[in-house]
Parts: C-alpha cells; structure tokens; sequence
C-alpha cells in the first residue's frame, strides 16, 4: 500500500503482513526471486522477507528523497532495483553497483524493469523513453526512433518474444528483432503497434505507480492496470494489418498560393526564397487515426523526419535550389509504404542571384578596389610629393632668412662695430666722436627694421593680402619720414584677407623695398608714390617718384643688380614687372600679380574710383 505498509491475503482477507517498525508505510515493489526471497522496495531502501523473518537493507545513497520503485532479478541471482531518482542498482554478492544517466541510461527514474530469456534487462524510465543494458552496455530507445510514448509503466514478453509495454498514453508492443536491427544499425528505427479507446479500452492511461504494474497469466494473456480497470491483452488473438498505406501529396503552398499536386511529380516555385507548407496523408481505412508519417526534403534534410501522426509539414523560406519532398506512411501495426509519394520542387534563383551576377559583382567589386586602392596609391603620392615640397620651401625660406640675417642685419652689425673701434680711436676729438654716434644710431635703427622685416616675412600669421599691404603702406610712410621726401599713399578702402604663400608675400616687399631705396638714393624726387589697386583678380603695385629719372633704358641696360634682382623675384612668383622713365621726368615700377578671387560676401572688393589719399 501507498500509506500502511504490506497487507496479506489470507484466509480470505487482508491482514496486516509487519509491523511499521519494520517496514515503511510506503511500499513501491514487490518480487519473488528464484531461491523464493520476496524483495519489498519502499520509501526508505530495501527489505527482504525469507524463512519468516524480514530484514531491511540499506541503500547507498545519503538522501531520503529516493525511493526503491522497481525490483528485477535474473539468472546470475543479481537483484536489479530501479529509483526514484538515483537511477539503476545492482546488488550482487551483497554490494550495490549504481548506474545513471553518467553511464549511459537515459533518465535516474528508473519505473519499470525486466529481465527476458535473453539475460537482457530492460529497463522503463520516466520521460527518457527505453532503454537495454547487455553486456555492460545501455542501447536507448526514445520517440525519434518510433515508440509511441516516452514514459514506460511496465514491461513483459509473450510466447512470441514480442515485448509489450503500458504507457499514461496507450499499451503498445514491439518486435524484439525490430529493437535488435536498430541495435546493431541496420534500421533508422522500428515500428510499434499501439492501443487506446479505438481498440476496447475504457482507458488508455495505464498506472505507473507501483511493480508490477501488470503480469503474464499462465494461460499467456497479458494484465495492465488502467485508470478504468485491467486490460487484459490475448496477443495470440491479435491480427497483424500487414496491408501499407499508400502515402499521397494532395496540396502545396507556396508563399500563400497553393497547388493541387495530384498526378504532378514536379513544380517550379517563383523565384527567391519560399514559404513552403505541404498537405499530404494515406489511405488506411483499419485505423486511419494511427496512421504515422516520416518525411524529408532532399537538398535541405540529411535524413528522414518523423511526423507523426501531423498530415502537413512547413518549411519557412527555403533558399533558391532544386529538391526533392519524400513522405511515406505506416499503418496501425508499423508496416511502411515501400516507396511512398514524392515531387520534385525548384526555386529558381533572382537574377541578382544567378552565378554570372555574382561573379559580374566580384569583377566590378575587384576593379572598385583595384580602382580605389590606385587612387588612394595616387593621393599618398600626391601627399608625399606635397610633404617634400612644404619640406623643400621650409629648407628655402630658413636660407632665405638665414641669407636676410647675414646680409642685412649682420653687415649693419659689423658697421656698428667698426663705428665703435673708431669712435674708441677718436676719443680726443668731439666732432668725429658726434659723427661716429650718428652713424652708429642710424646703423642701428637699420638693423632694427631689417630685423623687424625678416620676423614679418617669417611669421606664417602675416601670409594674408591685406597684411601685405598694411606693412608695405607702413614701410613706406617710416621710411621717408625723415627725408624731405613727402610720400603718398593711394590704397583700398578695404583689402580681402585671401591667403598668400610666404615668399609671394616677400619677394613682392622685397621689390618695394628696392625701388623706395632707389628714390631715396638716386631720384633726387621731392614726392614719392605708393599705389595699390585691387581688380578682376589682379592685384597692381605702383612706386613712382618726379625725380630725375633713369639716364639709361631701364629695359636695355636693365643689368644692373638692383633692377636685375627685382626681375629675378617677379619671374620667381609669376608676376609681371615694368619699369618705365618719362620724357617729362620721374620714374615708376608696376607690378601685376594675380591673386586668389574671394566671394564678395566675405571680403568685398575695392572700387578704384573711391581710392583714399593718405
């Protein structure tokens, strides 16, 4: 019993066996083994009754939450004990062998064991299907292989060595040689032939609770407890539908739309990828409701699926190809169709997926790179080059201000010094002393401007048109202030701050420079003019004076170091330089240069008719 121990009938009536002291209330299994030992499994482990005494063994385990629910024993005496949780024990020679789910069984609940005339144990798990241990070894048989339930109650063996089995589902049974063909891997799986309502039974949940949950009657009928009283099983009686269901395709559907695919053994999808649902089912008039189909779709399954008793099959979106759909059918006794039904199916592919669009993408993909990585070649190219020459024009402008530094400023400062050694000398006479501290002074004031020019032009801050001008209209006005030389300036009302290379910047100073210190030296002029005009992208630099005037053409007998120094750097900048002499007198220098256009709303342009006199 479930809650007072174990009963006896005798005498007509149940009378309690032991007392509770002995025994557990709670007694799972009970077995009678070949020496006459009767063996109860109960809450706590294991008791064996002989020669009127029962003594209780206790299981190796360290947990009260198993229990003994099986008992089994075979021809070597071993007991065989199945748990509720721990998995399967083997007690020989008075020591406990485990065996779980780590050594191969396929669940540690273990409800149901039998021994066959093999020596075979099999053993009836909870949810983890079947499975036999032969020679030390468990071979499991689940769903995917063909038994209709995964939780064995009970197991037993007519005279035709055909096992049966009761499930909480049905009472199935199966061929022993079907088991062994899949054993050795001669079969995918096996067949059984299952029994429910369709077949007499008032119920086809079988009881699982406790062993044995049935027996073998001498007669060779077959007893499975149910929730609705005890089937009883002749399986001498049992007629074998040995007749295969034909299996048929009926209908496809493709992406929503469908096709009838009676007497079609091909169809051609749109392209692309496809929704697939196949409607198929087989003619079986015994026990249609028991009918069983296994499916694949070659090209996408490597092997066959088992559907069950489902009459469709989805597959989502299958990729552009050419497959074949297979589907057999078994009747209520496992036999197979031999051939079953099938079509062939094709996908054909975008064109944007064809092999020729594929391999055109890789040609133009590898010309892209090949292009793109010639041109990102060119750039760092072009950036090397670009690096070399901002390195090169560093190199030019550190001589050129080296060159400045050594011509201008040191020479004034070698002049200061030989003014000073002779100042020294004529200590004794003042008015050579006043001389020399004059020269001295203006050498110095010299020197002073020379040095404030080269640290302008060196100065990237200053590399702008309209810092141009501003220093050379500044130059122009210090430098003959102190000469009777009045100088006038004709300049924009507003310069464009456009961008300009250093040594545009300084060769065009430079060239000023030289014709402001040509009129101061040689012009005998009493005015000086400086003009600059800004127009069409052309900016235009006037010096011109009313003195003498040059004694030569400038243009034959241009020469000279001065003017052929002043062409040298116009030609150096691309620009052009004139220097004309009038008949009437005076001289003057033009220099034209095109300078960068800049929008008018950033940096609006002089109008030479509103020029300013300064």
């Amino acid at each position: 019993t479930s809650s007072h121990g174990v009963y006896q009938f005798r005498d007509g009536r149940f009378v309690p066996k032991f007392d509770r002291a002995e025994i557990s209330d709670r007694v799972n299994a009970i077995h009678e083994d070949r020496m006459g030992r009767i063996w109860f499994g109960h809450w706590s482990g294991l008791a064996c009754y002989e020669d009127g005494h029962l003594t209780r063994m206790p299981m190796p385990w360290f947990s009260d939450d198993y229990e003994v629910v099986a008992i089994a024993s075979d021809q070597q005496d071993r007991l065989w004990l199945g748990t509720k949780g721990a998995g399967l024990f083997c007690l020989s020679g008075g020591k406990f062998t485990a065996f779980t789910t780590a050594d191969g069984l396929p669940s540690n609940l273990a409800w149901s064991l039998f021994v066959d005339h093999d020596g075979s144990l099999w053993v009836g798990t909870a949810d983890g299907g079947l499975s036999q241990l032969r020679d030390g070894k468990f071979t499991n048989f689940t769903v995917r292989d063909g038994l209709p339930d995964s939780t064995v109650c009970h197991i037993v063996e007519d005279s035709r060595r055909r096992l049966w089995f009761s499930s909480p589902h049905c009472v199935f049974s199966v061929e022993k040689d079907a088991l062994d063909k899949f054993t050795r891997g001669q079969a995918d799986g096996f067949s059984c032939t299952s029994y429910d309502q369709s077949d007499g039974m008032l119920s086809a949940s079988c009881t699982c609770a406790f062993q044995p949950s049935g027996c073998a009657t001498r007669d060779g009928r077959l007893l499975f407890p149910t929730l609705k009283g005890v089937v009883v099983v002749q399986p001498d009686a049992v007629q074998a539908n040995t007749v295969a269901p034909p299996a048929l395709i009926e209908e496809v559907t493709v992406d929503g739309k469908s096709y009838e695919m009676a007497g079609e053994s091909a169809l051609k999808a749109p392209p692309g990828k496809a929704r697939l649902e196949i409607q198929y089912t087989a003619l079986s008039y015994s026990a249609p409701e028991k009918v069983r189909f296994k499916y694949r779709m070659e090209g996408l399954d490597s092997a066959w699926v088992d559907g069950g008793a489902k009459r469709s099959v989805d597959y989502s979106y299958l990729p552009h190809g050419s497959y074949k759909f297979q589907v057999r059918a078994c009747n209520n006794d496992g036999v197979w169709s031999p051939q079953g039904a099938s079509f062939d199916l094709i996908i054909p592919p975008y064109f944007w997926q064809t092999w020729w669009f594929i391999g055109a993408a890789f040609l133009a993909g590898g010309a892209g790179i090949a292009l793109t990585a010639r041109r990102v070649e060119k750039l760092n190219a072009q950036r090397r080059l670009e690096r070399e020459r901002q390195a090169h024009l560093v190199e030019l402008e550190r001589a050129r201000i080296a060159r400045d530094f050594h011509d201008d400023v040191g020479a004034r400062l070698t002049h200061v010094m030989v003014l000073s050694e002779l100042l020294r000398e004529d200590k004794a006479r003042p008015k050579e002393v006043e001389a020399h501290a004059a020269m001295i002074g203006n050498t110095a004031r010299d020197a002073v401007r020379e040095l404030g020019t080269i640290i302008w032009a060196a100065n990237p801050r200053n590399d702008t048109l309209d810092s141009l001008v501003q220093y050379i209209s500044q130059y122009s006005y210090d430098f003959f202030q102190a000469t009777p030389i009045a100088c006038h300036l004709d300049l924009p009302a507003e310069v464009p701050a456009v961008p300009l290379a250093a040594e545009l910047r300084h060769n065009l100073f430079m060239v000023v420079k030289e014709a402001l210190h040509n009129i101061l030296k040689h012009s005998h002029a009493s005015e000086a003019r400086l003009l600059l005009t800004l127009q069409d992208g052309i900016l235009e630099v006037r010096v011109e004076d009313n003195g003498d005037g040059f004694k030569f053409d400038p243009a034959v007998n241009g020469r000279r170091s001065g003017l052929s120094n002043m062409r040298h750097r116009m030609e150096a900048i691309g620009a052009s330089l004139r220097i004309e002499s009038p008949a009437s007198g005076g001289t003057y220098i033009q220099v034209r240069l095109p300078y960068p256009p800049v929008n008018d709303s950033a940096a609006p342009r002089s109008n030479p008719g509103q020029q300013p006199h300064l």
